[in-house]
């Protein structure tokens, strides 16, 4: 019996017949939620008052590590990552999401900018105090 030609074709999938939610989305607003979870729980024990015994051995044991290269790229990070550059570069994601036809993914993107502003705003109101002074000893 001779062999077939070609290999036999994968089935096709149509389009839009893959769950909407699958595992890895799920997990991820699992976590997504817990990571609320904490944050709104960190947010009550700030509005306490004084730091409590733990903060304060995880911010001197923070402290031990600082390094003036560490001190440049968290400032980095924290300058560049605000959202006045991360939410424009998110939009052109999107956008060029939507472009190539990768809808979830844009929709992902746009849910995570949302989510992202929901907690800057909603931390900064439930928190509602002003900036703590600057921990250094040399300063």
């Amino acid at each position: 019996m001779p062999a077939p030609a070609h290999p036999p074709e994968s089935p096709s999938i149509e389009p839009g017949s893959s769950p909407l939610v699958g595992a890895a989305l799920a997990a991820g607003m699992v976590a997504s939620a817990i990571a609320l979870a904490l944050f709104v729980w960190l947010g009550y024990q700030i509005r306490s008052g004084s730091p409590t015994a733990f903060d304060l051995a995880g911010r001197n044991s923070l402290r031990s590590l600082q390094t003036d290269w560490l001190s440049t790229v968290m400032w980095a990070a924290s300058v560049f990552a605000a959202p006045k550059y991360l939410l424009p570069l998110g939009i052109v994601a999107a956008v060029a999401f939507f472009l190539r036809e990768w809808r979830r993914g844009a929709v992902l993107v746009l849910v995570t900018l949302m989510g992202a502003g929901l907690l800057d705003v909603g931390l900064k109101v439930l928190v509602a105090r002003s900036r703590p002074e600057p921990f250094a000893e040399d300063a």
